[in-house]
């Protein structure tokens, strides 16, 4: 640094400075002229890695429960910038978009096909996060989005259907799980690998659980779907987690999500943050019951919960600290109380 910094204060003596620019183009460059001709693809790779620690994307996160928890679409009147409804769609497109890039960029490859293993572990990321959305909002755009670089027929693409999605996505899971290699020639980023530290037993553990996990939520509307995959998993014998491995060296392998500072080397706040928003919502977000959701529920106001008939509402929700329920009110005139909605 030193040494440039004198070479240009060198240049200011030089007559008309035009010598001065030669070797510094690059470096010169603004960062507003970033453009894909200067990423790489352990670069791309690892901005999906790290991303995937954002909003609690980990294997138990409340995404069953999300469309039913957050009807009001957002969670923080006080601090609004936490807000769910809009920071999954911001923290997903960045991701595909990346994720894209790198396909591309493999694809250029003069020996694209020797970096197959790192495209199927990014597939296997991407599909992860793909399906949470897909299971947080339904329809999303997918199949053409993050093109607008294509022209102005993508600035506003169309929403793909929840299940064509869902369809899609397993059958890439499928190939990007079955696609990955021991065998001698693969392209290994190492230590660049920062999610399952290029472990391709683990890596196929990921992929077969999460298409387990899916055939297993969509047999009750795709009972053919599901069954292959139940079928091909199951019986072919394929692996799996084994979730009673909790050895300090194995629990990254087989606990995906459940010790989200193990499996994650994206830092130690990146994981805990991941924790927090999964196991305890309530330390962020304050999140509380609509009262529509409540009018679905009960057929009465009492915060005894006598007019409960929906068995789920003591299974999705929880009482006030002073165990009463007390919804909040849909239009958000109500300020939410502190933690659990205290004075509610």
């Amino acid at each position: 640094m030193k040494s440039i910094i004198y070479s240009l204060l060198a240049c200011g003596l030089l007559i008309g400075g035009g010598s001065c620019r030669k070797g510094f183009e690059d470096l010169n460059r603004p960062y507003s002229d970033a453009d894909e001709s200067r990423i790489n693809i352990p670069g791309l790779y690892n901005g999906l890695v790290e991303s995937f620690t954002k909003y609690g994307d980990d294997a138990l996160n409340v995404s069953l429960l999300y469309p039913i928890t957050n009807q009001q679409a957002y969670q923080n009147t006080l601090a609004p910038y936490v807000n769910y409804a809009g920071g999954f769609w911001g923290n997903y497109y960045p991701a595909l978009h990346n994720y894209r890039a790198l396909i591309r960029l493999i694809d250029q490859q003069p020996d694209a096909a020797s970096f197959s293993n790192v495209r199927y572990m990014a597939t296997i990321l991407l599909a992860s996060r793909t399906l949470r959305m897909v299971d947080y909002y339904g329809d999303i755009p997918y199949s053409k989005a993050v093109s607008a670089a294509d022209g102005p027929a993508f600035f506003r693409v169309p929403y793909d259907k929840q299940a064509d999605i869902y369809k899609s996505v397993l059958a890439d899971l499928k190939t990007a799980t079955d696609g990955l290699t021991t065998a001698a020639g693969q392209t290994s980023i190492g230590a660049s690998e920062s999610f399952l530290k290029n472990d391709i037993d683990a890596w196929r553990k990921f992929g077969n659980a999460l298409r387990l996990r899916y055939a297993v939520r969509l047999y009750n509307k795709e009972n053919a779907l599901s069954g292959q995959i139940i079928t091909d998993i199951i019986g072919g014998n394929k692996p799996l987690p084994n979730n009673q491995n909790v050895a300090a060296t194995d629990i990254w392998k087989d606990n995906f999500g459940l010790w989200p500072n193990n499996f994650s080397n994206a830092g130690t706040f990146a994981a805990l943050d991941a924790k927090w928003n999964s196991y305890a919502e309530l330390s962020i977000s304050n999140m509380r019951m609509s009262s529509n959701v409540w009018q679905q529920m009960s057929s009465s106001n009492d915060s005894s919960g006598a007019g409960i008939f929906d068995p789920r509402c003591k299974v999705f929700y929880m009482t006030s600290n002073r165990d009463k329920w007390a919804p909040q009110p849909q239009d958000g005139s109500q300020p939410e109380g502190g933690r659990p909605y205290e004075g509610g």
